[in-house]
């Protein structure tokens, strides 16, 4: 995530969307695996084949709902890790929105704003939402940062659901932050002011 943001001014990756006009969705993970992977292989999307296999162990979390046995032949299609929302930037050009991750420095409190963070599946074997969606939404214009965010419970199969935090390491979630530092989260530990990046 650092390597990258060094190669490209200073900027987070990408979380989701768009970086050209009419151009294909990209996700923060298409951004990080060329300095991850030797593979020429797109590490998930549209000409992806699903996550490429020497990644497994970098973009699915160990605490992952899996099937018993992975199945090689349909593997996860992107990450079980999810990327804050609030790290990226849309700019609007002639009614198309277009995204590019935030510059670094526009986060004030990096030791306490989450950079990546267990998400949550809406299926066993599946991926997580890449933007974190529903954090997103709840911390993008929030004016109290010591307010929780909201968190669900799980389903008979543990899982959270998709575009949440998953507790899904005996009900924490393992997180990385935007100063490099990593560390478990309780669930009902998360407030506002660790996803939005103003506080």
């Amino acid at each position: 995530m650092f390597a990258r943001a060094s190669d490209n001014n200073g900027r987070f990756p990408i979380t989701f969307g768009p970086q050209i006009q009419n151009g294909p969705n990209l996700l923060w993970s298409h951004e990080v695996a060329p300095y991850i992977s030797g593979s020429d292989q797109a590490p998930s999307g549209v000409s992806a084949l699903g996550l490429v296999e020497s990644l497994w162990p970098i973009f699915i979390s160990p605490t992952t709902i899996a099937p018993g046995e992975i199945n090689k032949s349909a593997p996860y299609l992107d990450s079980t890790y999810s990327m804050n929302g609030n790290l990226n930037e849309i700019a609007t050009l002639d009614d198309t929105s277009i995204s590019r991750g935030l510059p670094t420095i526009r986060v004030d409190n990096p030791a306490q704003t989450v950079l990546l963070v267990d998400g949550g599946q809406w299926a066993i074997g599946s991926q997580a939402d890449a933007s974190l969606y529903s954090v997103y939404q709840e911390t993008k214009n929030s004016t109290t940062p010591d307010a929780s965010v909201s968190t669900t419970s799980p389903d008979g199969n543990g899982l959270y659901g998709h575009g949440t935090v998953s507790y899904r390491d005996q009900g924490r979630a393992a997180t990385l932050w935007c100063d490099g530092h990593v560390s478990h989260v309780e669930k009902g530990e998360f407030k506002h002011k660790h996803f939005a990046i103003n506080f």
